[in-house]
């Protein structure tokens, strides 16, 4: 029996998670807002409290969005002993996903103290540092379950039955559909967090540079990781459909050469074009416009914070 896709559900533990990270980033934002204010009598980061904030919301809405496109595309994966449900769950619910969250926005909360953008005031530097702990908490679990869907991917991959002349048959639509969502929202949070530190205190030397680098690696990574071994995956499957039509072709070349050919075997013209026709396949990217939209968005959103920082240096000249 074929499992109701739009019965799977995103895990309630994401939803929870996503729920109380972003509820406690209200509550340490207002209060780093008001003391900000209250010390300084300005606030010099609502840009970077914006930015981060509408990453956490982000990846915790791309979570409800995304789970019946991962529960396609794992049914039209080789069939499991588990239901959808569990598979699914394995993505967006692993169990390390929570100290993996911990740990990750930890690293950034810590980050934030030692860049110190308030050595003058603690309170400041403190409650700046737990915002970004807090607010990065739906970031880390959004990110371990990227992890978790490359895992899935790669290790089904050699699995995966592929027709090189239709695109349009599973699992390849709903994998590139996954994937595609996947680049777009990731390049959106690094995006919005490289903005966020331009328009920070954050001004110690090569901060952005540093911060940018990564966040663009993490952007290639999320394309490239399942794209280029499914592109091999394709690529393999075009040479031995060349493969086998050159060997027909030899065939009756050579049939014709003796005056014997092989009424069973396509005429030569036809098998010309089909082997033609397979050789403009193209294997990388094996996506066609899916890949083409989420290049152009990804385009757009890596030179953003460049506009932004370029905005920002105008107005203040």
């Amino acid at each position: 029996m074929k499992p109701d896709i739009q019965a799977i559900a995103t895990p309630r533990k994401w939803i929870l998670f996503g729920k109380v990270g972003i509820g406690s980033s209200v509550v340490l934002a207002a209060l780093y807002i008001i003391s900000q204010w209250t010390h300084l009598g300005t606030i010099s980061d609502a840009g970077l409290i914006a930015c981060v904030m509408l990453n956490a919301v982000a990846v915790l809405v791309f979570g409800l969005h995304i789970t019946p496109h991962i529960a396609e595309m794992l049914d039209a994966f080789p069939a499991a002993k588990q239901p959808l449900q569990v598979r699914v769950d394995a993505i967006l619910n692993h169990a390390w996903a929570v100290p993996f969250a911990l740990l990750y926005a930890a690293a950034i909360g810590i980050g934030s103290w030692l860049a110190d953008p308030h050595s003058e005031n603690e309170t400041l530097r403190l409650l700046l540092s737990l915002y970004l702990f807090a607010s990065n908490l739906m970031i880390g679990f959004g990110l371990f379950a990227i992890l978790r869907f490359w895992f899935v991917f790669l290790t089904t991959l050699p699995s995966l039955q592929f027709h090189i002349l239709n695109f349009n048959r599973p699992p390849l639509p709903a994998i590139l559909r996954v994937n595609s969502k996947i680049v777009m929202i990731t390049a959106f949070v690094a995006s919005m967090s490289v903005v966020g530190v331009v328009l920070s205190n954050f001004q110690l030397a090569g901060l952005t540079v540093l911060h940018s680098g990564f966040t663009l690696a993490l952007v290639v990574a999320t394309y490239a990781v399942p794209i280029l071994p499914l592109s091999n995956v394709m690529k393999r499957r075009k040479s031995e459909e060349l493969d086998v039509i050159e060997r027909m072709i030899v065939a009756q070349v050579d049939g014709m050469t003796n005056g014997k050919t092989d009424p069973e075997l396509p005429d030569l013209d036809r098998l010309k074009d089909a082997k033609a026709m397979i050789a403009g396949v193209q294997t990388l990217p094996p996506g066609g416009q899916v890949s083409v939209s989420a290049a152009a968005i990804v385009t757009f959103l890596s030179f953003l914070p460049t506009l932004i920082d370029y905005a920002k240096e105008f107005l203040s000249s």
